[in-house]
């Protein structure tokens, strides 16, 4: 495993989760630019070894049962396997990625920024939750939810009120004695093309994440939309929305009960079930409910709709006013 091809192509330097990335494949997405030296590195090649043990996880395709992701290798050094699109050789400080026949950039691109990149920060004892936050009074405030749930939303509804993103859907979250962080991910939400309109974007003019992906992508920062945190900053406070599909209700914030913060936590951790099967669960429990003692962990409900949206913010920032 010493032998390592070099960059296949001119290197491009970006900063994602608080690292100098090095690597060989442009990305689409808008992402800060990096400086050598870098820290990390995302390199393609021809081959990547082949795994040096049994599958240690894997997950298949709820629609057709077919293989979705399949996991070898040790812990230090590990192999994520994309059946049909790309394997991934993920160490601590270096990617290298070989594509399927047919497999596009977009694609290998958004599996390094969702899985991929999860499963390195948890490598190098980071957490990674499925999540978005934002900046308020200088701390970041966390929108906990699984696909779907609304967190890009809100982050976006509070964007527009010129507050500063952290990170969307992958938040990377160091956790210390007495300091817990959210580490920036890159400047960019993806948004469903009705909500990108409500918050005033050209939809026609925005590029799609991928063929596959009914989202567009919306650059944080000028020229762009709101701005971007570059530092990472402690967390406040973690907000768990939960959306009412029937009727007008008033939003409120409802505090969790230790017990109940680290079952969210669980949940929405991006990698849950790859780290149970890797045996990294009882370290991750460990950090996990540092995070639950340390912030308060609220459910959020509100009515589901765009109009509600103004109303969830002011309701939000009386909470964390009422406290702060």
């Amino acid at each position: 495993m010493d032998q390592r091809p070099e960059l296949s192509g001119r290197p491009h330097y970006y900063v994602l989760y608080g690292c100098n990335w090095e690597t060989d494949l442009q990305f689409r997405s808008f992402m800060l630019p990096g400086t050598r030296p870098s820290q990390a590195h995302l390199q393609r090649t021809a081959t990547v070894a082949p795994p040096s043990s049994a599958c240690r996880y894997a997950s298949n395709r709820p629609q057709n049962g077919k293989p979705l992701l399949r996991i070898y290798g040790k812990d230090d050094e590990l192999l994520l396997s994309f059946p049909r699109v790309a394997d991934f050789l993920v160490t601590r400080d270096r990617i290298d990625y070989s594509p399927a026949r047919g497999s596009d950039d977009s694609l290998i691109e958004l599996l390094f920024l969702g899985p991929v990149a999860a499963l390195w920060l948890e490598l190098n004892g980071i957490i990674a939750l499925h999540a978005s936050a934002i900046v308020v009074n200088d701390c970041a405030i966390v929108f906990l939810q699984q696909s779907g749930g609304g967190k890009s939303t809100l982050a976006a509804s509070f964007l527009s009120r010129q507050q500063a993103l952290v990170s969307d859907d992958v938040l990377a979250v160091s956790v210390t004695p007495g300091v817990v962080q959210g580490i920036p991910g890159y400047p960019q939400l993806r948004l469903a093309p009705e909500i990108a309109r409500r918050f005033g974007n050209d939809i026609d003019a925005l590029p799609q994440v991928h063929p596959l992906v009914d989202k567009k992508r919306i650059a944080i920062g000028k020229p762009g939309f709101g701005s971007f945190c570059r530092s990472p900053r402690p967390i406040s406070r973690i907000y768990v929305p939960q959306r009412a599909v029937n009727g007008d209700i008033p939003v409120t914030a409802h505090a969790l009960s230790p017990s109940q913060s680290m079952r969210e936590l669980v949940r929405s951790s991006f990698i849950a079930n790859a780290a149970e099967a890797l045996s990294w669960q009882s370290q991750r429990v460990r950090k996990l409910a540092l995070i639950a003692e340390s912030v308060p962990v609220k459910r959020l409900t509100y009515s589901s709709g765009l109009r509600y949206l103004d109303a969830v913010c002011d309701a939000v920032l009386h909470d964390l006013n009422a406290t702060h």
